[in-house]
């Protein structure tokens, strides 16, 4: 009874001691990896966010044809009433989605426009009165 204890404890903190070490490690290389973003990784997530734009907004007006070619609650059955609110709910959803992606892009943009244009790099503190500006609308509209 008492091996078993023995082991079954020193095998945990074994696992447990490993398993913090790893973490440290990739904590260490995951910072120095986040600290190196290139101009080109802000083009990407620009080009994503706005993909995920247009997704969101193609998605919204397929729900918008869905509501325009029903136009009475009877043909939703009987809770009519509540799957078209459900379904215009849907629809903002989708649109301030669409909306904050496209407010993400836009500061991406801006982040690697500022990363590769020589004439903005002379100016530090427009580049951050511009970046600040985005921030603060991405912030906004995300709730932070």
């Amino acid at each position: 009874m008492k091996t078993s204890r023995y082991l079954t404890i020193s095998s945990a903190l074994v696992l447990l001691v490993a398993s913090l070490s790893m973490n440290t490690w990739a904590t260490e290389a995951g910072y120095g990896a986040q600290n190196n973003v290139s101009t080109h990784n802000h083009f990407a997530l620009a080009e994503q966010y706005e993909n995920l734009a247009k997704e969101m907004q193609a998605k919204a007006t397929e729900q918008m044809e869905i509501l325009e070619h029903k136009p009475r609650s009877s043909f939703f059955g009987k809770n009519g009433q509540h799957i078209k609110s459900h379904i215009a709910y849907k629809i903002s959803t989708f649109e301030q989605a669409a909306q904050d992606n496209l407010e993400k892009a836009a500061y991406h943009k801006a982040v690697a426009a500022a990363q590769t244009s020589p004439e903005l790099t002379d100016r530090p503190a427009e580049i951050n009165k511009q970046l600040n500006k985005a921030k603060y609308k991405a912030n906004q509209h995300s709730g932070l």
